[in-house]
């Protein structure tokens, strides 16, 4: 589903699972799927999202959260590294550079933030737009 209509906006919430071609990495030709870390609102210039991964190498440390298979809409298990967080232009969430997949249970929305909290590579700022201080 593009996210260009009221109702995609009004899914774009924390823990909504995008699929984004902005991400792609040399070694990777597969867009990579993101995650919403603040709710969707037009009005701000950038969002903050955290990307998902398959490589399990952080698999267990304090700021990663492993997701299961299907969850969100995610095909596969993977992990979400808290560390990993980026701030992409609003605008773009709502183009066609950008899939809605689903959306992340409370039980896994409250792991993301416990993750956050041990998370030392995420700019202060970040944080404070994330737990809204």
């Amino acid at each position: 589903m593009a996210m260009g209509d009221a109702l995609g906006k009004a899914l774009l919430k924390v823990g909504a699972v995008i699929l984004s071609h902005r991400f792609k990495f040399p070694d990777e030709k597969t867009p990579k799927f993101c995650v919403l870390l603040e709710d969707y609102d037009g009005s701000r210039k950038t969002t903050i999202v955290a990307l998902t991964t398959t490589n399990f190498s952080f698999q267990g440390k304090p700021w990663t959260v492993l997701i299961p298979a299907g969850e969100g809409g995610l095909p596969k298990e993977c992990l979400l590294d808290c560390n990993n967080c980026h701030e992409i232009p609003t605008l773009e969430i709502t183009s066609r550079k950008f899939r809605y997949k689903g959306q992340f249970s409370e039980v896994i929305v409250d792991g993301i933030y416990e993750a956050l909290e041990h998370a030392y590579k995420v700019p202060e700022d970040f944080l404070l737009r994330i737990f809204g201080y």
